[in-house]
């Protein structure tokens, strides 16, 4: 429901003949917003356009380098461990491969072997001069020529070789600047600036007094005198940190064996080197790491060998005494079954306890291969239970001659089984073969991987949109402002005329105003097919539905402040009613401000201020246009009090009198709510328009306009909104 602040009087309110509504916002009032809003999203979406492409094209392009590996899972010497690891088949050798390939040993020894943890790089200007050292396309040994003379920094063809850097522990990671004097000679300086050393290419320069730890050669540059180069020392743990965030490592797909290495740089041939020197050290590593768990594993074989011999031996010795004193013992089928379960099951236990040791070696007793292990031996020991209570029912030299039986078979039996596992395992230590096969050695790409320039330009153009539309509800909803001629109806409770739109043509018009004379400026004479002029005829239709009871025919175009169009209102109304045949006079009763002469080419003086002061008649005053019916009469000359003037009695007698010549006299006035001379105006005028223009109010604004017409007296019949775009026009259409 809408709320009329106002209190009702007769004969001084018209309710509107349609019940006002709130109006919630629509897809069209959406689209309104963005097209009121168009020229900042294009702002906005070019801006962002732009710091996207300067991402997309100055920043330093990033290579990759890829290697494929197999790294096949290791074969252990003795049987019961792998059945031990068939228990955990689900877990990927892989898995540990990778975390070596990431281990320091790995990725440390790569950064000694290649110096990696020496950074050397010219220094380019800011912001461009990288991408312009990329772009430039000089044979070998040339040098771009510097930009604006400024030869301190590199712009193309600039390079150095440093073969030794070793720095203090303070002027770790710390950027030194290396300034090259000639094609041979440089010098070297701190953070401070201050001089650490000054040296030649190829030698080993000596360092100032307190910089004894300092050592630096420089075995190959090229850079135009002055240029610059920044030096850097990293910590051995930085530099691995630093390769490690280049470098990846990842299985292709379960359980296939296979690894695919990746390696990011912004040196295309350099990122090749590198990961072929990690896949080298890890593959050198492995081999060492498997020739030495074979010759640990062989030492642990070579200490129980003896004592099996040895039990081997005194157990064939205990058998063959048996026999000797008890003679030739035939065993049944039965109890030559107990005996080869027995034996296997003994034979199974020593290897799995030989096994335990050798694992608890390596692990702690929670490992899941110790568990398992303990798992089985548990299971072995109850299987040997009912085997002996088998036995004890057996007579008793059959039982002896089982034991004595048992223990050559399982003796025999483990120690063929170990020294087997023996030989194989000084094979391999010779052998020193990895596990790791290179599938694919290590190539860079032809095309760099980053930056991603159509990606980033379409990230840069969607983020742009947002920002943008974004920003334009945000300024919609915090604007005060109104815009919407249905909003203005349903708070106020007075009726919207008319909405007019803004005219390109009548910007045309102003500018041609200062060049001629003629009435250039009036919209409805020059453009009479404006849809701002159609509008305005709507009004004159609207005018004489709603003025026929009116007691003058005084009407009032007044507004809440300067700017919102009441001049421009009612000369073109004017025009507009003299064209359908009426006779009307304008009168500028801005006394203060008054530039209504201007939209017809006419001189402010004399006018009405000289009526008034009594210094001209009516008649000399009045000036004619070009349209017959219309006369102008214009402010005159300003004067300090205007508002006495127009509360004279001489003021409304020239109203009363131009009354009897004219059909429609309309009145210009001041702005409302910055003077008293539009309230003064409007209580001898039997009817008042209020113009607005959209945008450029708050509702509070309007309201408190609305009141102190309503306050003085004056008869407002309705509202005209002038400026609004077609969205708003549309939207609202004029009722009679």
């Amino acid at each position: 429901m809408s709320r009329d602040p106002w209190p009702q009087q007769s004969g001084t309110r018209h309710a509107l003949p349609y019940p006002p509504t709130e109006q919630e916002l629509s897809l069209h009032d959406y689209l309104g917003i963005l097209i009121g809003a168009r020229w900042m999203i294009t702002a906005v979406v070019a801006i962002s356009l732009l710091i996207g492409a300067a991402v997309a094209f100055l920043s330093s392009p990033v290579f990759e380098a890829d290697a494929l590996i197999k790294a096949e899972e290791e074969t252990n010497t003795l049987s019961a461990l792998d059945q031990v690891n068939s228990l955990f088949a689900d877990q990927s050798p892989v898995n540990a491969e990778i975390e070596f390939l990431n281990s320091r040993r790995v990725l440390g020894r790569a950064v000694d072997n290649l110096r990696l943890d020496v950074k050397a790089t010219p220094l380019y200007f800011p912001l461009v001069g990288e991408f312009l050292a990329r772009r430039f396309q000089g044979g070998e040994g040339d040098l771009a020529k510097p930009l604006l003379g400024l030869v301190g920094y590199s712009w193309g063809g600039e390079w150095i070789e440093v073969t030794e850097l070793n720095v203090p522990a303070n002027l770790l990671d710390v950027t030194l600047t290396l300034v090259i004097l000639d094609s041979q000679r440089y010098r070297l300086f701190g953070p401070d600036g201050g001089l650490l050393l000054e040296g030649q290419v190829g030698e080993n320069p000596q360092p100032l007094p307190g910089t004894a730890e300092l050592r630096l050669r420089v075995s190959g540059l090229q850079a135009h005198p002055g240029s610059r180069f920044n030096l850097v020392r990293q910590a051995r743990l930085t530099a691995i940190k630093a390769l490690k965030d280049r470098f990846s490592a990842k299985e292709t797909s379960r359980q296939s064996e296979l690894i695919r290495l990746t390696l990011s740089g912004s040196n295309r041939q350099e990122t090749a080197v590198i990961l072929n020197e990690i896949i080298r050290i890890f593959v050198e590593q492995k081999s060492r790491f498997l020739s030495v768990e074979a010759e640990r594993t062989l030492d642990f074989l070579q200490d129980q060998l003896p004592e099996l011999r040895a039990a081997m031996e005194r157990a064939e010795s205990a058998l063959n005494d048996f026999r000797l004193k008890q003679g030739s013992v035939d065993l049944p089928l039965e109890t030559q079954s107990v005996l080869k379960s027995t034996v296997a099951v003994d034979a199974q236990t020593k290897e799995l306890r030989q096994n335990r040791d050798e694992l608890r070696q390596k692990f702690t007793e929670a490992h899941p291969s110790i568990v398992a292990l303990d798992a089985q031996l548990t299971r072995l020991r109850k299987e040997k239970r009912s085997l002996i209570s088998k036995i004890k029912d057996l007579p008793e030299t059959q039982q002896q001659m089982l034991r004595l039986s048992r223990g050559v078979e399982v003796t025999t039996k483990l120690y063929t089984e170990l020294l087997k596992s023996s030989q194989e395992l000084r094979v391999a230590k010779a052998s020193r073969v990895s596990n790791v096969q290179i599938i694919d050695p290590a190539l860079t790409s032809g095309e760099a991987v980053k930056p991603r320039k159509a990606q980033i330009l379409l990230i840069a153009l969607l983020a742009g949109l947002f920002i943008a539309i974004l920003s334009a509800f945000i300024r919609r909803a915090l604007e005060l402002s109104v815009y919407d001629p249905n909003q203005i109806e349903a708070r106020l409770g007075i009726p919207v005329f008319v909405t007019l739109p803004n005219s390109k043509a009548q910007r045309r018009l102003k500018r041609l105003q200062k060049k001629s004379s003629d009435d250039v400026s009036l919209l409805a004479a020059m453009q009479p097919d404006d849809p701002a002029v159609e509008g305005l005829r709507s009004l004159r239709s609207t005018l004489n539905h709603v003025l026929t009871q009116v007691p003058n025919r005084l009407l009032l175009v007044t507004g809440p402040k300067s700017g919102v169009g009441t001049s421009f209102v009612a000369a073109n109304l004017g025009v507009v009613l003299a064209s359908g045949g009426d006779r009307v006079c304008i009168i500028d009763a801005d006394l203060r401000n008054g530039r209504l002469n201007h939209h017809f080419g006419k001189k402010s003086e004399p006018g009405l201020t000289e009526i008034l002061l009594g210094n001209l008649t009516l008649n000399d005053a009045l000036q004619k246009t070009s349209l017959d019916h219309l006369h102008l009469l214009p402010a005159g000359g300003s004067v300090e009090n205007p508002a006495e003037l127009l509360m004279k009695k001489r003021f409304a007698k020239v109203l009363d009198t131009m009354q009897t010549h004219y059909d429609r006299v309309i009145l210009d006035s001041p702005p409302l709510l910055e003077v008293a001379d539009a309230v003064i105006l409007g209580q001898h005028a039997g009817a008042a328009l209020l113009v607005v223009k959209a945008g450029e109010h708050n509702l509070s604004e309007l309201e408190h306009s609305v009141k102190r017409l309503w306050q003085g007296g004056v008869e407002l019949r309705g509202i005209v909104v002038n400026g609004t775009n077609n969205d708003q026009r549309d939207k609202h259409h004029p009722r009679g």
